[in-house]
């Protein structure tokens, strides 16, 4: 279930913001020592009798003012007007009756830590007689959601796990596919009632967690940073699009080792993203021939005897594109031109010779440049020389530099080439959609391709491995140009 806090300040907001859910939660929760001068009567009854009613203190991090015979007397006034449930704070649970305890969620916070001993506080709780267990706790490592995922998985009663704070969330988002009683959602960004909390627009058309339930895989975007990161946007869409009974989170990793022993094992495959492309490639276990002579992946998909495969769909999707559009449907002994000298250059380098490709690198700083060419045992060029030249003798032009990328939109690599309607002119930047060298080539007539169909194309390999079924490209290219404008 997802329940939303009404937090006030005042009478008149907390009836707006309840008036505005309207039905889009499965609960509500009043937040009576949030809402300044409430009227509990016309709270419920502008609810209705699906609410939690709620007086934090502030030991518990609320700000609930008054004694304890005050919040006791508030939660009783609930009860007796019908609400589902009241939130008690597991010191004052004595204060009730045995009756009063079965509509009662009795919680526990840890705001400032998260506790060595979760396993044995939560067996404490479970011993206090109420409808429903309650611990949120700050999480200061994202793998600490490892116990919180195992503990729903194994729990005795109705329980809900939160994890606190931005490395927190994934264990809000994936509350129902563990087998949390709920999660809590605020109304919208800035209403938020703890640290960390998703929005209801989040849950429901992001992550679409209504679908989820203990059946639920789980997939995700390995990064760090990763809050820029749009794969949870086009994953959970697909999946929902199609019926396939998944979940793909954003992951902030910082220490690999932990997380592949401790968090890794709940999750079926991932995306892999900067910093980690070239650390995950030595973890996995199985790779490609071409994922071996790159060095790095940006998949993962655990097999069914949990060890870990690796994919370069990033490279699959650059160079698939790439034959698409030529007129013969092969890059053998055509002609390359590979602009930067960076990770992605290098991984184009090794997919186009893998596929027959005789290829030249440019690159602005000529050491840099010639020493990976000497490497990958390839052509060079100085950057300098090649935009000189007014036309190129390339059938493909690849640029891999951020050149031309948002908000620097009027330059480009190639500033003076005019290209030609045989060639093939790829640039990897998304942002924008159209680069000044990809409006240039086809201004000339060029065969153009875009980064974000290469992004939508490397998201939808991962996503026909993990699912086995069609992915919804136009859906995919939708929510990217929605989301970039």
């Amino acid at each position: 279930m997802i329940c939303v806090p009404i937090i006030g300040p005042d009478m008149k907001q907390a009836l707006e913001d309840i008036s505005f859910v309207n039905g889009e939660a499965d609960l509500l929760e009043l937040r009576l020592d949030l809402i300044k001068n409430f009227d509990l009567k016309q709270l419920v009854e502008s609810t209705g009798k699906d609410v939690i009613v709620t007086v934090r203190s502030n030991r518990e991090g609320g700000q609930w003012d008054g004694d304890v015979a005050s919040a006791i007397k508030e939660l009783r006034s609930a009860l007796n007007l019908g609400v589902r449930f009241i939130d008690v704070e597991w010191h004052l649970a004595s204060e009730l009756t045995k009756e009063e305890l079965g509509q009662a969620i009795i919680s526990r916070h840890f705001f400032d830590e998260f506790p060595s001993n979760l396993k044995s506080i939560l067996d404490e709780l479970n011993e206090i007689p109420g409808a429903v267990t309650k611990i949120a706790m700050k999480i200061d490592q994202l793998e600490q959601n490892a116990e919180i995922f195992q503990l729903l998985r194994d729990r005795r009663k109705d329980t809900i796990l939160i994890g606190m704070g931005e490395l927190g969330r994934i264990s809000r988002i994936a509350a129902r596919a563990m087998g949390g009683f709920l999660t809590f959602a605020a109304l919208s960004s800035g209403k938020e009632s703890a640290p960390g909390q998703v929005t209801l627009a989040e849950l429901k058309n992001k992550y679409y967690t209504k679908n989820n339930n203990q059946e639920t895989k789980l997939y995700g975007v390995i990064g760090n940073p990763i809050g820029h990161s749009m794969s949870p946007d086009i994953h959970n869409a697909g999946f929902n699009s199609i019926g396939f009974n998944a979940l793909y989170l954003p992951l902030k990793v910082e220490r690999v080792e932990s997380f592949m022993s401790e968090l890794a094992p709940y999750f079926d495959g991932f995306s892999v993203t900067i910093p980690h492309k070239e650390i995950f490639f030595t973890i996995a276990d199985k790779v490609e021939e071409v994922v071996n002579k790159i060095g790095a992946l940006n998949t993962l998909t655990k097999l069914s005897d949990g060890r870990w495969e690796g994919k370069n769909t990033d490279i699959s999707a650059a160079i698939d594109s790439v034959i698409e559009k030529l007129d013969d449907k092969s890059l053998k002994d055509k002609r390359v031109l590979v602009i930067g000298a960076g990770g992605a250059a290098r991984a184009i380098v090794i997919g186009a010779k893998y596929k027959g490709a005789n290829v030249t690198i440019a690159n602005r700083t000529v050491s840099k440049g010639q020493k990976i060419a000497n490497e990958l045992e390839v052509n060079f060029i100085s950057l300098e020389k090649i935009q000189a030249l007014a036309s190129l003798d390339y059938n493909v032009i690849m640029n891999t530099t951020s050149v031309g990328m948002s908000p620097e939109v009027d330059v480009s690599p190639l500033p003076k080439t005019t290209f030609k309607e045989e060639q093939v002119v790829f640039d990897a930047i998304y942002n924008p959609d159209k680069t000044k060298l990809i409006l240039k080539a086809e201004e000339d007539g060029a065969k153009i391709i875009t980064g974000r169909e290469m992004f939508v194309k490397q998201g939808a390999l991962q996503f026909e491995h993990w699912t086995k079924k069609t992915c919804p490209l136009t859906l995919f290219r939708e929510i990217l140009n929605k989301k970039l404008g």
